[in-house]
């Protein structure tokens, strides 16, 4: 059970947006305010989407021209040591992939490679035996998970043992809310809020807010990317892509981060597609159809480009946002004035004065998504995406870079472990040849 009163710091950059700020759109709405069952593609719209709609959007082909290949790239004019590099792997939460048959520590089959191990420790081990091994690793897990996290990250070796760091939660919310009043929220059979993690983006948010970044004092660039996805992450293309992205955010401080793209069937409904606005066709954005009604244009081609969720932060771009939104807690621009504000969250001191930065920073609002929990009661999830950085206003604030389908091979379900086409990713050292 979560203790919602001694974990509500978690709870905050997600819930406290609803009263006032969220208005749940209802196709029609009930006499006298009563609950009305919520349009989330309309909801997600009006929050996500800013006024743009879905069909603003036009999916991009591989080898379109505005999206650079990996080999492409010019070689960085200051490559990146592994030191400079964190990783950051997302773990979520334990029921997190179909109903909690697939998560972080499922045993795999044993073989004579893997012999009884976890999927985290097999990624682990790719990782220790890639071109990133000395690369500092973290952990995102959730309250959810954390236990059983840090009793298996306690069984490993100290100089090899990931550091762990929580993401947040929100309750639920049922399905019928009230245009004015506060959310209502979903309880399970015995009476407690039933929780969810609050997506990805945690992994930005909360290693600045916990004070963690203030100790990567070395690092350029952060790679995050999801334990599930067993592609050839870890290799010399991963050095290049951290490399170039540092790079590109000390000469253009907006581009916070740059993105894989791979080649995707164009009836692939899950997932984020790189797209053009009709608009303005040379800015690029990362679009869901749960984003809002409607569909953005496909391309002729039978394939499209969609994010692989692995990306790469420019560190310099990140700490450039942060010094420009210190002002709206009244603090100075002056980089000291950043670094004691960091140094004390680290300490467990003004980390309602760097959260209050960071949002302000970065204002990405909550997604709504459908979901059936484990009682079979449908229920509507707050969360929010790495990928909807890409939405912020301005310029777009990051750049996409094309790559090989074997960098994304997701184990999302049980009958993907027994995939002939993904078991080999299982088996094998990340850093096999591409």
């Amino acid at each position: 059970m979560i203790d919602l009163k001694r974990d509500e710091v978690r709870l905050a950059g997600v819930l406290e947006r609803l009263p006032g700020r969220w208005r749940f759109a209802a196709p029609h709405p009930t006499a006298d305010g009563e609950p009305a069952l919520v349009d989330v593609l309309a909801t997600n719209e009006a929050l996500v989407l800013h006024g743009w709609r879905l069909e603003g959007f036009c999916g991009l082909s591989p080898g379109d021209p505005r999206v650079p290949r990996v080999e492409d790239l010019p070689p960085p004019a200051e490559p990146l040591r592994p030191a400079q590099i964190a990783v950051v792997l997302l773990c979520g939460g334990l029921g997190s992939r179909a109903a909690g048959k697939i998560h972080p520590l499922l045993p795999v089959a044993p073989s004579d490679t893997t012999p009884g191990r976890s999927l985290l420790d097999v990624q682990l081990a790719r990782l220790a035996g890639s071109p990133l091994a000395s690369a500092p690793v973290l952990v995102l897990g959730s309250l959810l998970n954390e236990a059983a996290l840090r009793r298996y990250l306690d069984m490993l070796p100290v100089a090899q043992r990931p550091r762990l760091y929580l993401g947040g939660l929100a309750p639920r919310l049922a399905l019928r809310q009230s245009h004015h009043a506060p959310p209502i929220i979903h309880h399970d059979p015995s009476g407690h809020p039933s929780c969810n993690p609050t997506g990805h983006f945690d992994a930005l948010r909360w290693l600045v807010v916990s004070g963690l970044f203030a100790h990567l004092r070395e690092v350029a660039a952060i790679l995050v990317a999801s334990y599930s996805n067993f592609g050839h992450v870890f290799t010399d293309v991963a050095l290049r892509l951290a490399a170039h992205a540092a790079e590109r955010g000390r000469q253009e401080p907006h581009r916070l981060f740059v993105v894989e793209v791979t080649a995707r069937p164009r009836d692939k409904w899950t997932g984020s597609m790189l797209a053009a606005r009709n608009s303005t066709p040379s800015e690029l954005r990362l679009v869901k159809y749960s984003y809002g009604r409607g569909q953005p244009c496909l391309p002729q081609s039978d394939r499209v480009l969609m994010s692989t969720n692995t990306l790469y932060f420019s560190v310099a771009s990140l700490i450039h946002r942060l010094r420009q939104a210190c002002p709206s807690v009244g603090l100075s621009k002056h980089p000291a004035a950043l670094t004691a504000l960091l140094e004390d969250a680290a300490m467990g001191r003004r980390r309602d004065e760097l959260r209050a930065v960071f949002d302000e920073a970065f204002p990405v609002e909550p997604l709504l998504t459908r979901k059936r929990v484990a009682d079979g009661v449908e229920v509507l999830q707050a969360e929010r995406d790495l990928d909807q950085l890409s939405l912020l206003p301005g310029p777009p604030a990051f750049q996409a870079v094309e790559v090989a389908a074997q960098r994304a091979v997701s184990i999302k379900l049980p009958t993907d472990l027994e995939d002939p086409l993904k078991q080999p990713y299982l088996s094998s050292p990340d850093g096999a040849p591409e």
